[in-house]
């Protein structure tokens, strides 16, 4: 199991969030599931084969199909907002860069060319921008480009690390992780130009991989209680978070479906990365994977 890829503190956020060197067990672990915004589908990432590779899956878990198939450690999958690509960080270079290809998993082509880590890429509501985390400045800043790896442009200049961006429904705002006050890691909101940083999360736990409801007034996240972590919600212009996962259920990186109605994210409950899908509220918890 990939612990180190899920769970995160502020002193080791490149182990956190990357894991290179991580070896595969021999039960399959399957993670950091993303909802189609047009298909009733689902992509994630497993190594069910040895390394971590893109695969799909019906909405229910069912009809998984393998994408990718380069023996390297791809991650993190994002779908396009129409549905026809599927981004995703891959160290099949030996770094991690920012690859993209059609939903089908042909037509592969690399975006970034950099000899640092990048990594986790989310696409802008509208198609034409990929923001993403880089250590191309010595630490973890969060930067965008469009979406054909063309003008790259630097978003947070903090000398502390800034990670896991994710648009707003409206493409005006990014929301990211940060470790800028205190070393602790805080979710964060900047407007699409890096301007404008508000702090969101104020607990004295992390907190990681933000994620906004479809409509805007939310933010789902990571929170590292004694080092578990749990999926808990905040008004998006910040106040008292909700939790939505209690008992140490081991919730990592949460994706809303694009009615708002459901949340996917991996657990490790039953003692391998498997990914779970709940309602909003918190109910309803099922395991989708096997």
């Amino acid at each position: 199991m990939r612990a180190g890829l899920l769970r995160f503190s502020a002193a080791l956020l490149l182990a956190a969030l990357l894991a290179a060197g991580a070896q595969a067990t021999n039960v399959s672990n399957n993670e950091l599931a993303d909802w189609s915004p047009v298909r009733q589908e689902l992509v994630f990432t497993s190594d069910r084969t040895g390394s971590y590779q893109i695969y799909l899956m019906n909405a229910d878990g069912t009809g998984v199909r393998r994408l990718t198939h380069d023996g390297a450690e791809d991650d993190f999958p994002a779908w396009s907002p129409d549905g026809r690509e599927i981004a995703f960080s891959s160290n099949a270079q030996g770094n991690y860069e920012i690859y993209v290809m059609d939903a089908n998993g042909t037509g592969l082509r690399r975006l970034t060319h950099n000899p640092a880590d990048d990594a986790v890429p989310k696409w802008s509501p509208n198609g034409r921008r990929i923001a993403f985390m880089s250590d191309r400045t010595g630490n973890y800043d969060i930067f965008v480009m469009n979406a054909d790896g063309s003008r790259v442009r630097r978003l947070t200049t903090w000398p502390r690390s800034d990670a896991s961006p994710a648009w707003s429904p409206n493409g005006r705002s990014i929301a990211y992780a940060s470790t800028r006050e205190g070393g602790v890691l805080a979710i964060y909101t900047m407007n699409a130009g890096g301007g404008d940083v508000r702090r969101v999360t104020t607990d004295s736990n992390h907190d990681n991989y933000p994620t906004w409801s479809p409509n805007g007034k939310e933010i789902a996240f990571t929170r590292d209680i004694a080092g578990r972590g749990e999926i808990e919600v905040v008004p998006a212009d910040g106040g008292k978070a909700t939790a939505l996962t209690h008992g140490g259920i081991d919730g990592f990186v949460p994706n809303w479906s694009p009615d708002g109605r459901h949340i996917v994210f991996t657990s490790t409950r039953d003692g391998t990365d498997e990914i779970y899908v709940m309602n909003a509220d918190g109910t309803g918890l099922h395991r989708l994977t096997v």
